[in-house]
């Protein structure tokens, strides 16, 4: 069984959502969600409260190229 990955990145959470990497710093010095945390002194988007904001505000994920790496 191959564990999917839930953590991603900043450039990799921007892709996901189709928003800008620097909106998501934007949005993150604001307070305002998606939520990010630190995960090993890395700054990370967990997928679960990616999805849950999307769904909030009525967009799919983008799925433009290759998933991010598992």
């Amino acid at each position: 069984m191959v564990m999917e990955k839930v953590w991603l990145s900043v450039c990799e959470a921007a892709e996901y959502v189709g928003l800008a990497r620097q909106t998501l710093v934007n949005r993150r010095g604001k307070g305002l969600r998606p939520r990010a945390n630190k995960v090993a002194n890395r700054l990370r988007y967990h997928r679960d409260e990616l999805d849950d904001w999307i769904r909030s505000n009525g967009h799919e994920p983008a799925r433009r190229g290759r998933p991010p790496k598992t």
